[in-house]
């Protein structure tokens, strides 16, 4: 547990990596595309929601991040 600004929450060790104990978001466009095609596939419906993010300017990255944090399940 950690206390910050007089809140307490447990860590999940289950994305730590070797170093310092935190996974990073991967910086190639190529893991990104690995991120929303593994979010597509768990549901297929999200296609639409994917393909308007997009029409409103957001990038392939930026998506991916969004999924990669509320999502740990399609991290890679």
């Amino acid at each position: 547990f950690r206390l910050l600004e007089d809140e307490f929450w447990d860590e999940e060790r289950s994305v730590w990596g070797k170093d310092r104990g935190e996974k990073k978001f991967p910086e190639s466009e190529f893991d990104h595309e690995k991120i929303v095609k593994s979010y597509l596939s768990a549901k297929p419906e999200r296609k639409e929601e994917i393909k308007k993010m997009i029409t409103n300017g957001r990038s392939i990255g930026i998506i991916a991040l969004k999924i990669w944090r509320k999502y740990p399940e399609h991290r890679i």
